[in-house]
């Protein structure tokens, strides 16, 4: 009887440092979860922050686009201006060459 006594007294003790060690873990649990939701809400706000900082860098990617075409239809019409401008020029040249050689004979 006196062991089944020590036995059982044995077990309970057991059960009672393991019961100890899992409350333990436990209060470790909830302390780095508190700390996990921390670090996730200061991550949510870093990832919003990112998010609106790409947002602008779009924008601002988008409007240089813009006016990156707007310039290059510009050019366009200053080249094809600089290209019938060369041709009057052209022109002009061949009739004042034309008008000296009509007053020189």
């Amino acid at each position: 009887m006196h062991r089944l006594q020590d036995d059982l007294a044995r077990e309970i003790g057991a059960t009672n440092s393991t019961r100890e060690r899992v409350l333990e873990r436990a209060k470790e649990a909830q302390s780095d979860r508190g700390i996990l939701l921390e670090q996730e809400e200061s991550l949510s706000e870093q990832r919003e922050e990112a998010k609106e900082i790409l947002q602008l860098a779009k924008n601002e990617w988008e409007h240089a686009r813009s006016e990156e075409a707007a310039l290059a239809v510009d050019v366009a019409h200053l080249e094809g201006d600089v290209a019938r401008l060369n041709e009057r020029h052209e022109q002009l040249v061949r009739r004042v060459t034309r008008l000296k050689i009509v007053f020189l004979l």
